[in-house]
């Protein structure tokens, strides 16, 4: 295990098949640093999840939490700022929409995104994640999110 700033990974360049990088950039002071590090140590691709606004409006009145008093969110995103900023680093982005999040959803958007030999074994491990999934889910604990499968160029 390496605990490290997302801004400055302590990994050579390509290091990694598949990055995943979940309810993360969100909290991050630099988010395009660290978008940036994710893509340099990404061999194939890189799988993003953020929470995400319904429309401008609501990105307007949008509060961040730079005293980390409620959920410790300093963004959200839409879409729009998703295409533009993994757009000019990945070959090819691909960006689902999702009511809620649900770990056990991010290895089915895998298979349908991503090479099989990339993610056949990302199933298994996000499959674990299911019983978790629905307890949070009965419980009201998710919210709006984008999945952004990133594919680097070939």
């Amino acid at each position: 295990m390496t605990c490290a700033d997302a801004a400055h990974l302590p990994f050579k360049d390509g290091s990694f098949e598949l990055v995943l990088c979940s309810k993360t950039l969100e909290h991050i002071v630099d988010d395009g640093a660290a978008i940036r590090e994710l893509r340099r140590i990404c061999g194939n691709a890189c799988v993003i999840t953020v929470p995400s606004f319904s429309s401008q409006r609501a990105k307007t009145h949008f509060k961040p939490d730079v005293n980390c008093t409620r959920d410790s969110h300093l963004r959200k995103y839409l879409r729009s700022d998703l295409e533009d900023t993994l757009g000019g680093l990945f070959g090819k982005v691909t960006i689902c929409d999702l009511s809620s999040w649900y770990l056990s959803s991010a290895g089915i958007l895998m298979h349908m995104f991503l090479p099989k030999r990339v993610a056949s074994g990302f199933g298994y491990f996000f499959s674990k994640f299911a019983a978790l999934d629905y307890r949070l889910s009965k419980a009201g604990a998710h919210g709006y999110s984008f999945i952004c499968i990133c594919k680097t160029a070939t």
